[in-house]
Order: C-alpha cells, then structure tokens, then sequence
C-alpha cells in the first residue's frame, strides 16, 4: 500500500493520473487484504505475548476475542473496507462532477449563444472581417424581436504538443508521456476581447510569449524554443493567468491543457507553419467560434434557442467565402444536455453507493448476530470461573467497535492518500475546483461514518441481548 499512496502523492498531471490509476488500485487491494489477514494479527499476538498487558481479565478477553474474530472475518473485513473506499470516492466524485457543471458550461459558453465556423474542405479559412457575421445576426435577431447584444469573435490553432525542457515539438510519432499536452495558440488582440477591460495583457515584444498552464514545468530564465526560433517566457500576474484559464482560449479536454499567446497575428502564423512543418501527421487545426447573448420579452430562453436553431439551419453571410458553413449550439441546451448526463452519474454513483453501504451494513449485522450463538458457550464458561458479567459486556461492545471501525477507519486512510490522484482524474473531466471534491469527500464520510455509528449501536445492543442476556450465562 506505500508503493500505491507514493504513486498518488507524487502524481503531477492527468496523464500520471491514468497511468498511474489502475496499478495503485490493485496495490491497494492486495495491500488491505494483507493488512487484515496477516498484520493486524501479528500485532495482537504482539500484544499477547506482552503478559504484563495480557494477563488484565479486559484485555485477555479482548485480544483473544479480536485474534479469532480476525482469523475468521479478515477476508470479510477487507472487501468491505475496500467497498467502503469505493463508496466514498464514488458519491465524493459524481457530486463535484455534478457541481462543476456550471462552471464547466460558462468557461465553453462565455455567451448565451455560439455560432461554430467550420470549413468544408479542411483548408484554413481566415475571417479578417468578423463584423460581417455579427451584422447579419444582429439582422436576423431583429426580424425576431431578439436584442443580439455583446458579440465575440474567438479564433485559435490548437493541437497535441510535447514541452520538455522549455523545447517545444509537435509529432505524430510520440509515444503519450506526462510531456504532452493540448495546446491552444492565439494573440494577444484576440485573447483581450475576451477578457474584463481591468484585466488587459499589455504589449508584448516581437520575441517575448506568455504561456499559461498549471501543468507544464517551465524556466523562465531560459528561452523557449519553437522550431528553431527562440522566445522569451514573460510572466503574468495570478489574477490574469486565472481569467486566461477561465476564458475559451483554455481548452477543456481530458487532458493536460496550455495556451500559447503570441505578441500579434503576424509571429502567431509563422509560429504555426513552424509546428506543421515539424509534424509528420495532422498539423494545428483553425477553431473559430462567434459568441453573443440575446433577449426578448415575455420569452424564455429555450424558444429564443428554438428561433435561432431554424433561422441558423442555413444561415450565410455575403462576402463570406463558400469554403466554409455555420454550426448553431446555445449554452441553454448545453446546459441541459450537460445536467442530464451528469444527473445520471450523480444518480448511479450514489444510488449503486448507497446500496452497496446497505448490504455492507447488513453484512456486519447478521455477522454479528450469528457469531453471537457461537459466543454464548464461551462467555458462559467464563463467567462460571468467575469473570464479571460487567467485564464481558464492556469487552464484548469494544470487539464489535473495533470489527465496525476498522474497515471505515482504513477506508478513510486510502481515500485522503488518493485524493490527489482523483482530483486529476476529475481535473480532466472538466472539474477545476479540488476544494469541492475533499469537501464532498468529508461530508461523504462523515454522512456514512454517522449511520455506521447507528448500525454499530442497534448491532452492539442486540448482541449483547442474545449472548450476555442469555439464560446460559446465569445456569449454575
């Protein structure tokens, strides 16, 4: 299990994470088996021999108890830590993913509409003049009634790259490796436009480029270096790197993801024939996009959605070239289209979890009460050589305890050693916020912790209802 919680504490990016995922879980599994079948053991044979220790009427009959309960639940009691593990991770993750939602939605809407240009013969077609496009939706939104408002032109290159040693590549023929990364490539008149107005990247000089990515290491007292040009690494303050990360020019994939901004649009093209000429593949592909927001009285925004879809079906504009067509989506139906399929998570991972905790819980009950029958011959004989009734119960409530503790206790230990290694995992699906999942994985916990409390008690009582309150127990 140290090999796995190394493997998650060192984790630094989402490849790692995948990677990294499936034999940290197998290592976890066998290490838990073998804690309860063979190391818990061993420490309380330890504390047998100790005789000072033992030798106390509590304690010989709660080590002797635990070391034969032990022997016969240790499997048992592994699945079920093992299962409580998948529990809390399950319900902790459905629910950020969940919560994430909104924000996942905003950062690839950041207006209430998007028109995505698309080019029919894959050839990259440049619009010089994005107010065309705006006019003749501002034209179609009036015939409407609809008030078109707030309009924004996004224009980028994006492609799979390789950063090593502030060296930049781009081929078809690496192997995946925590290198790589999908890159966006824009310029700083092109990000601005979607930024505040108080959050501005001032100029920069023809040979300087801002990089912004949390999982890329970068030396920004060396250069960087595309193809065979030199660029140096200018750094930016918190508050703009973070609105960079926000805005759409920050991919969201399952990936590692980094933003490439040049100093104008002339050293943004020659740095992108400078990647394709190092591909041997597919090289950086052209992603416009026209975003804007839109209101109508009295009307809602699923039939404003439905006006545009039907007004957009064939929409063109004059003077725009044929090569190319228009893709109409709404953050509305985004929205529900996301909401539905993160609704149907939320409702597997939580319903499947709370069925799992049922039948765990259920397990440890009858467990329980079964081997109660088996313990009433024990404690009866030990009571007629003289151990207090008082004695018995005290020692009986602890061996339950500990039998409902331990597997929780674990699970608990596994799930704040691989927190790190599922905060990438969620990180790659769209879910930014690490502070919403340890949340969701404490209430988790302590959700689940307080109904193994009740079960442990109505256990423990009936227990002792059909072992210490047996009639052997008082037979001469």
């Amino acid at each position: 299990m140290g090999i796995a919680y190394y493997l998650s504490l060192t984790v630094g990016n989402i490849l790692a994470a995948f990677k990294t995922f499936l034999p940290a879980v197998i290592m976890v599994i066998i290490g838990t088996q073998f804690l309860f079948e063979s190391i818990l053991s061993f420490a309380l044979n330890k504390m047998k021999k100790r005789k000072s220790y033992y030798k106390k009427p509590s304690k010989f009959i709660f080590i002797s108890g635990m070391i034969y309960r032990l022997g016969q639940n240790a499997k048992g009691l592994a699945n079920i830590c093992i299962l409580l593990t998948m529990v809390f991770i399950t319900i902790a993750a459905t629910f950020s993913i969940y919560n994430a939602d909104k924000q996942i939605i905003n950062s690839m809407f950041p207006r209430s509409n998007m028109l995505e240009i698309a080019n029919k013969n894959n050839k990259d077609v440049l619009i010089n003049n994005p107010d065309k496009i705006f006019s003749a939706i501002n034209n179609m939104s009036n015939k409407n009634n609809i008030e078109a408002s707030d309009f924004l032109f996004v224009e980028y290159f994006s492609n799979l790259v390789k950063i090593e040693n502030n060296i930049c590549t781009i081929g078809a023929n690496y192997k995946m490796s925590n290198l790589f990364a999908i890159a966006s490539i824009t310029s700083i008149e092109k990000i601005n436009s979607s930024l505040p107005a108080n959050l501005q990247i001032e100029e920069l000089n023809s040979d300087e480029i801002i990089i912004v990515s949390e999982a890329v290491n970068l030396d920004y007292s060396d250069p960087f270096k595309i193809a065979e040009k030199e660029f140096k690494l200018k750094k930016i303050n918190p508050k703009l790197f973070y609105a960079i990360k926000d805005s759409v020019y920050f991919l969201k994939f399952y990936l590692q993801k980094v933003c490439i901004i040049f100093p104008n649009e002339n050293e943004l093209l020659k740095a992108k024939e400078a990647f394709n000429t190092m591909s041997d593949g597919r090289g950086f592909e052209l992603s416009q996009y026209v975003f804007w927001d839109s209101k109508r009285d009295n009307i809602e925004d699923k039939e404003i959605t439905e006006i545009y879809s039907k007004e957009l079906a064939n929409f063109s504009v004059n003077d725009i070239l044929d090569d190319i067509f228009f893709v109409y989506k709404s953050k509305y139906n985004a929205r529900l289209e996301r909401k539905e399929l993160s609704g149907s998570f939320l409702f597997l991972g939580v319903f499947l979890s709370l069925l799992f905790l049922l039948w765990l819980i259920l397990i440890m009950y009858f467990r329980q009460i079964t081997e109660g029958s088996e313990d009433r011959h024990r404690y009866s004989i030990m009571q007629k050589i003289g151990m207090d009734k008082s004695l018995i119960k005290k020692t009986s409530y602890e061996q339950i305890l500990w039998l409902f503790i331990l597997p929780v206790l674990i699970a608990v230990i596994h799930c704040i050693f691989g927190a790190e290694i599922f905060i990438q995992l969620l990180y790659g699906l769209g879910v930014l916020n690490q502070g919403a999942f340890i949340s969701a994985l404490i209430i988790t916990i302590a959700f689940v912790s307080v109904l193994y409390i009740i079960f442990y008690a109505i256990t423990a009582r009936q227990y002792n209802r059909s072992v210490i309150g047996s009639p052997l127990l008082y037979r001469e």
